[in-house]
């Protein structure tokens, strides 16, 4: 691997590993591109203990105090299985809540799985689903959405925001602008959705707007092309739907931060390293590149190459606010009040 470029470039990558333990060559990735999160995976989990060890690792690699991530929705996307609490999924939830009135139990799952994250040693969770699930036979929301009323959406959207915060994890909200009325599964192809403006402020951006008026600290993009407000690009990539509905329409100040890039609906149709420069330029703040190393790399020197561009300078400045911030209230801050009980020590290394 190249000397290093710089690690400015770096941070605006969350990156995957290979499997339970660092690799010679993964350590050596990290201590010379200093990606600023890493995504854990079925594959990276063996048992809390190894997990605690896995985390230590990687924090021996970098100079920051990394966003340690993790896809925990429960339900059937749920990276911590047996002896990790199952926590079921959204949609039986949601339909408790329909009968109830009541979002005990919404609040329960995220104040236990909060907890849990903290104790092995993972700050960030990517949830909750914040799609309206408009369209029944959507391939890759079934079971995992709070439903297809935007309004009970936005409620239990901003009720598990509200734990995570309390808890002092980062969590994220997924997938905007909103992938409840696909046919295409993102993770094979690149879905086109035929829905207007109008309607997606009425109904797909009500939870997002919820989430926002609630200080959720991420959200993350969805691979669609919506052809009828951005014939020209997917959301990921999309200086409207990130710059002109997130920023400024939503007044989102958080992390945007894409989903994976090694998804086929970029895959098919982008360079992966072209597509990671594109998403920053559009607006992302982290790119995830959640599989293949040499990808990481090569989208980690494209990001070099531009890094005196405006656009990358103006995430730049961004990010730099918002780790100051997450330092403060998420990722160093309460060690004292929270993660003495429950996660990282002062020393950054979790405990259980």
């Amino acid at each position: 691997m190249k000397k290093h470029l710089s690690h400015k470039a770096g941070q605006f990558l969350m990156v995957g590993l290979s499997s339970t333990e660092l690799t010679a060559q993964e350590a050596d990735f990290l201590r010379q591109v200093q990606p600023k999160g890493i995504i854990y995976f079925r594959r990276n989990v063996a048992n809390p203990n190894q997990l605690i060890d896995l985390t230590r690792q990687v924090q021996s690699c970098l100079a920051h105090t990394a966003i340690i991530g993790i896809d925990q929705e429960g339900g059937r996307v749920a990276r911590l299985s047996d002896p990790f609490t199952v926590f079921p999924g959204n949609e039986s939830l949601a339909e408790d809540y329909m009968r109830t009135g009541d979002p005990q139990w919404i609040i329960k799952k995220a104040k236990w799985m909060a907890r849990e994250l903290k104790a092995i040693g993972v700050n960030c969770n990517f949830t909750p689903v914040a799609d309206v699930q408009t369209n029944p036979n959507n391939p890759i929301m079934l079971g995992r959405t709070f439903g297809s009323d935007p309004e009970v959406v936005a409620k239990l959207v901003a009720a598990t925001i509200d734990v995570f915060e309390d808890e002092a994890v980062l969590s994220c909200a997924k997938h905007f602008p909103g992938h409840g009325d696909t046919i295409v599964d993102s993770h094979l192809e690149l879905p086109h959705v035929d829905t207007d403006r109008n309607t997606l402020l009425s109904r797909e951006l009500i939870p997002f707007a919820r989430a926002v008026k609630h200080r959720v600290p991420m959200i993350m993009t969805a691979h669609i092309m919506y052809p009828e407000i951005d014939p020209q690009h997917p959301a990921t990539l999309s200086k409207y739907f990130l710059q002109t509905l997130l920023r400024k329409k939503l007044d989102f100040q958080g992390c945007i931060v894409s989903d994976d890039l090694e998804m086929k609906a970029i895959a098919h149709h982008y360079k992966i390293d072209q597509a990671c420069v594109a998403s920053i330029m559009a607006g992302c703040n982290m790119a995830l590149v959640c599989e293949d190393q040499v990808l990481a790399y090569a989208c980690y020197e494209a990001l070099q190459q531009k890094i005196d561009h405006k656009d990358l300078q103006a995430r730049l400045q961004e990010n730099q606010k918002l780790f100051r911030q997450w330092d403060q209230s998420y990722l160093r801050s309460k060690r004292l009040r929270k993660r003495a009980q429950w996660g990282w020590t002062s020393h950054h290394f979790p405990q259980i």
